[in-house]
């Protein structure tokens, strides 16, 4: 946190000159509070520090970029967009503002307004690599804007700046996966696994390459463990009933097996996926059969 208080030291002369000393250093003191009770996760208090730092200094960005990114640590990405959209009016070329804004945009499902933001952070700032994290998931996940190629550049960027950044090694593996270069992403997310051996999504998709490597008991293991860390992964359920099924012998311990796996399947993926219908559909067969039916 010595950072912050740096920082606030810095800009500390020209806000005690616009708001008096007094208002200005309780301001300053309730932002450093406030940062302190957002990294314990007390984020009710932290919100309440910052909101006073803001009604003694309604003109400093700081206050409405730790709003924000209190509201982002929640979830609350709406409010977060609005507090950090204030804070680029007051400072446009606050960089890490503009990431927030960003940020909070794409997780809204915005799109286009998040990429202006993200690129404005970027141009701002290329040495920040959440920026360079972000501008990868938005070329990931955009729906009208995939760009594989440049997703991939971008969450190299982001490693290189932070090599100890497992979310930037993770969706390396994801678009190594996605351009179907199967053994690099299996050793990308082997280094995943790694540094977090509890990384359910890791096991998934390592679990599906091993799939498409027709490596069964290889992609069973993963999977298993993928559901064992994330039990409402449907995803990796219904994947394990598909080994079973098609893969595996018909043993009776097997079957039981399958009916679980395709269960949990059912109970929690949604109702327009598309192998609902089969699932249920085999699930009626089996009880006309326990009923003496066709």
């Amino acid at each position: 946190m010595r950072w912050l208080v740096v920082f606030l030291l810095l800009v500390g002369i020209a806000g005690a000159a616009e708001y008096g000393a007094d208002d200005w250093r309780k301001s300053q003191q309730f932002l450093v509070e406030g940062a302190q009770l957002l990294r314990r996760g007390d984020n009710a208090r932290a919100l309440a520090r910052f909101n006073s730092a803001k009604q003694l200094a309604p003109n400093n960005p700081e206050c409405y970029y730790w709003c924000g990114l209190t509201y982002a640590e929640q979830a609350s990405y709406a409010p977060a967009a609005q507090f950090a959209e204030q804070a680029t009016i007051i400072a446009p070329r606050s960089a890490k503002a503009w990431l927030l804004w960003g940020q909070s945009l794409m997780y809204l499902g915005k799109f286009p307004e998040a990429k202006n933001k993200l690129e404005t952070a970027y141009r701002l700032d290329r040495n920040n690599y959440l920026t360079a994290f972000n501008l990868g998931r938005y070329y990931f996940h955009a729906p009208d804007d995939r760009n594989l190629n440049l997703a991939l550049d971008y969450f190299r960027q982001a490693r290189e700046l932070r090599r100890d950044y497992p979310p930037a090694i993770f969706y390396i593996g994801l678009c190594q996966y996605e351009k179907q270069m199967f053994t690099l992403a299996s050793v990308t997310l082997r280094e995943v696994l790694q540094a977090d051996p509890q990384n359910a999504a890791a096991h998934y998709w390592l679990g599906m390459i091993y799939r498409h490597e027709n490596q069964s008991e290889r992609a069973l293991n993963e999977l298993t463990q993928a559901v064992r860390l994330d039990p409402n992964n449907y995803e990796a359920h219904l994947q394990i009933a598909h080994i079973i099924l098609f893969d595996q012998t018909t043993s009776a311990n097997n079957k039981e097996r399958f009916w679980y796996h395709l269960q949990k399947y059912l109970d929690h993926a949604p109702p327009d996926h598309n192998w609902r219908e089969n699932a249920e559909e085999l699930f009626a067969r089996r009880q006309r059969r326990v009923s003496g039916g066709q």
